[in-house]
């Protein structure tokens, strides 16, 4: 791990052998936030099989379309709000040096993002500064969406964004395990 030590109580390293390195980064998680996510999840929940159910009493062609186009809208904001609350209790990411290779994956229950790089591949790391002032950028790290990763990994096959949610002093000190593990091979 050449000396790297987190500050930190959602990172952790492991080092059981030479040249395999295996960090954890727990979702970001908010008590009071988690809270307030589940009970939009069954506020929305609720509301939408109300609408719904009203497919079965209305008469009116078009009222009945309309009613199943939002029903396609409300289930996959539905999903979305379920990923994000799943993501958040029970979700985290891994990523693993092991003798040249790095091995990056986010999972909640399983594994649903991988993605695997030769540690030569990786042209350059650099920490993703974002401003707090931009509207959209706001948007994107809000608690209910699965974004805001901070570290880059500008490889030869595409850019890798990894370290979702880390905290400035963090990825600083997550690039820097990574420039050590790139520089031992």
């Amino acid at each position: 791990m050449n000396g790297i030590k987190f500050n930190s109580d959602r990172i952790s390293v492991e080092n059981p052998k030479e040249n395999y390195t295996e960090v954890t980064i727990k979702a970001f998680f908010v008590e009071k936030k988690s809270q307030i996510l589940k009970f939009w999840l069954i506020a929305w929940l609720i509301g939408g099989i109300a609408l719904i159910s009203q497919l079965f009493f209305v008469t009116d062609s078009q009222t009945k379309v309309g009613i199943i186009v939002w029903a396609g809208f409300w289930v996959y904001f539905l999903q979305f709000a379920y990923k994000a609350y799943q993501w958040r209790k029970h979700g985290y990411e891994k990523i693993i040096f092991d003798a040249g290779v790095i091995n990056y994956y986010r999972q909640v229950f399983k594994p649903y993002k991988q993605e695997t790089v030769n540690v030569g591949s990786i042209r350059d790391v650099q920490v993703v500064t974002y401003n707090e002032r931009n509207f959209f950028q706001n948007l994107t790290l809000s608690y209910w969406s699965i974004s805001g990763e901070r570290i880059v990994l500008d490889t030869s096959i595409g850019v890798i964004r990894i370290g979702m949610e880390l905290t400035d002093n963090e990825a600083k000190q997550l690039v820097k395990l990574i420039k050590s593990e790139m520089g031992r091979n």
